[in-house]
C-alpha cells in the first residue's frame, strides 16, 4: 500500500512525520574490561557456582588456591606449578589475555566468548 511516502530508506524514515532527525546509530557494546581484581574475580567464580563463598573469601585474603584451581595447577608440568599458584596466589588483578587465563579457561571447559561474558559480569560488581 502507497499511502504517499516513498521507500523506508534511512532518509525517508528520518523525514516521516515531518520531522528530519539525525540518524544516531546504536551504541556500540561495551568494551570487555582487560583486567579485573581477584576480589570481583573470585566472586564472579563463586556466584556461578565454580567454587563456594568460603573459597572465594579465602582467596582473596589469605590467598588460599580454590582447590579445583590447584587441581588443575597440579597437573602442569613441575617446573610451572610454582609459578602458577604464586601468580594465582598473589594476583591482585587477572588479565583477561594473560597465559594462566588460558589456564582457567581449560580448567572451566570455557570458550572466547564464554571468558569475555564472565569478565564483564565481574567488572561490574
Amino acid at each position: 500500500m502507497n499511502n504517499g511516502r516513498s521507500s523506508s530508506t534511512t532518509t525517508d524514515i528520518a523525514r516521516q512525520d515531518g520531522a528530519v532527525v539525525e540518524y544516531q546509530p546504536p551504541p556500540p557494546p561495551p568494551a570487555i574490561p582487560l583486567q579485573i581484581s581477584d576480589r570481583q574475580f573470585f566472586q564472579q567464580l563463586s556466584i556461578e557456582g565454580l567454587i563456594t563463598e568460603d573459597e572465594a573469601l579465602d582467596a582473596v585474603g589469605p590467598g588460599i588456591i580454590p582447590s579445583s584451581m590447584l587441581a588443575l595447577i597440579n597437573m602442569l608440568p613441575m617446573e610451572n606449578q610454582f609459578a602458577a599458584k604464586m601468580l594465582i596466589r598473589g594476583a591482585t588483578t587477572f588479565e583477561r589475555l594473560h597465559p594462566v587465563t588460558v589456564l582457567i579457561q581449560q580448567l572451566y571447559e570455557w570458550n572466547d566468548a564464554k571468558r569475555d561474558e564472565f569478565w564483564t559480569a565481574a567488572a561490574a560488581l
